[in-house]
């Protein structure tokens, strides 16, 4: 097939430390038809410098210094109208690619002319090592909507054609990328390859690390997702309404009327702190018997059961 550029779009802030090897990850790929925009986003370290010499290394590169720090949302929307490839790619300044992750991606995207946004596996590592392996098909990444974000964003690509609607939400800052996929849901197929293309750095000094404003935007989130899709399936009721009634008398009255295990969820979900247990309001709603099911398996079991409207 006919090579296509890619536009990689690179936001770096105070990332001295790492930012070298995220960009050579990216500068060595298999895949060489690149523009690689690092953006130096008001940084206070050596950001800045290492970005200037590695633009003198790589023609590829497109250097854009902020002198104030925008934040990654206002930097993304700044930047995407700059970008001239056919496919547009997601990099943070502090993970790691596979050497043949662009390749693969454009590989899909040019097989699949129906996926609009593709992601893949992640190695997560650091802090803690483990494999990050989301649903990759366009319909069980919708129903992982209901529990967090299902695709990484630092290895994420999308085509040109649906520019119009990315588009990041600065009301939702930390969780950016998760509204995005919510949003661009509703209008395109979205994927990820089931291979490890991405290694996703955990570290202390990640801006959303243990972030009190990244953890209010994410309750904020899940009331949007399950309250859009509440309504989708024709009713008035709504998340606000479930938590407008909560109280230790429903508690009560619930503990002596459910088993223990469902009653631990409805408790844990009236605090949003759980990625599963933020369904089991939909118990008092849905008259089916969903009790002697495992957590993972009832929320697919509702979710399933809102979808398919």
């Amino acid at each position: 097939m006919q090579k296509a550029l890619v536009s990689v779009i690179i936001p770096c802030y105070n990332v001295e430390i790492y930012v070298e090897e995220a960009i050579y990850s990216i500068m060595n790929q298999t895949y060489k038809d690149l523009e690689i925009i690092c953006i130096d986003d008001g940084s206070k370290d050596r950001t800045g410098e290492i970005l200037q010499k590695l633009s003198h290394e790589d023609s590829r590169i497109i250097y854009i210094q902020q002198k104030k720090n925008l934040k990654i949302v206002e930097t993304l929307n700044r930047i995407l109208p700059l970008t001239k490839g056919e496919f547009i790619a997601r990099m943070d300044a502090d993970d790691i690619c596979t050497i043949d992750r662009i390749e693969k991606q454009v590989n899909f995207m040019q097989k699949h002319p129906e996926i609009a946004v593709v992601g893949s596996w992640a190695i997560k590592f650091g802090k803690i090592t483990r494999k990050w392996t989301p649903p990759t098909s366009s319909e069980d990444i919708v129903e992982e909507l209901f529990l967090g974000s299902p695709i990484p964003h630092s290895v994420v690509m999308f085509r040109r054609s649906i520019l119009k609607d990315i588009i990041y939400d600065k009301n939702y800052l930390y969780v950016e990328d998760y509204k995005l996929w919510f949003d661009l849901s509703k209008k395109y197929k979205l994927a990820n390859i089931p291979e490890f293309l991405l290694y996703y750095r955990i570290h202390s000094s990640q801006t959303c690390f243990e972030n009190p404003v990244q953890t209010m935007n994410l309750k904020k989130l899940k009331i949007e997702i399950i309250n859009y899709y509440l309504a989708k399936y024709g009713t008035s009721i709504t998340i606000e309404d479930f938590f407008g009634i909560k109280s230790l008398n429903l508690l009560k009255i619930a503990k002596t009327k459910v088993p223990r295990n469902l009653y631990l969820m409805m408790k844990t979900s009236v605090y949003l702190n759980s990625r599963a247990s933020i369904f089991t309001f939909l118990y008092f709603f849905i008259s089916l018997d969903f009790i002697s099911l495992k957590k993972r398996f009832f929320v697919r079991i509702i979710s399933k059961h809102l979808l398919k409207k």
